[in-house]
């Protein structure tokens, strides 16, 4: 009896690696419906994320960066409050949709995704 609730045991588990497999597109005729082929990803720093939402704040005022690529923006503009929803509409208008926040010892990354174009 102990051998052949090992051999269900050892099946069952063949099943689940192999249904796995095929869902990651390993083998099953390059099934297109994995998750992997149907979707982009996208990691973004903090300073990625600023540089995205000073840009739009700026476009918005009508403020233009100087010689040195410099711009003074509205300080009530630019708090982490204001700028981070208006940073994720920008990031929005291209097709992305946040994830996660992914936190690091080397700071905070923004993971976004998007159907595969």
């Amino acid at each position: 009896m102990k051998s052949g609730s090992l051999l269900l045991l050892a099946a069952v588990l063949v099943v689940v690696v192999l249904n796995l497999l095929a869902t990651l597109g390993v083998f099953g005729g390059g099934d297109s419906s994995s998750d992997a082929a149907l979707w982009e990803y996208k990691v973004m720093s903090p300073a990625e994320m600023d540089a995205v939402g000073y840009k739009a704040v700026a476009a918005d005022e009508g403020i233009e960066a100087d010689e040195d690529g410099k711009m003074t923006l509205p300080r009530e503009k630019v708090v982490i409050q204001s700028i981070m929803p208006r940073t994720l509409v920008e990031v929005q208008k291209e097709g992305w949709e946040l994830l996660t926040v992914q936190a690091t010892q080397g700071g905070n990354f923004f993971i976004f995704r998007r159907p595969q174009q």
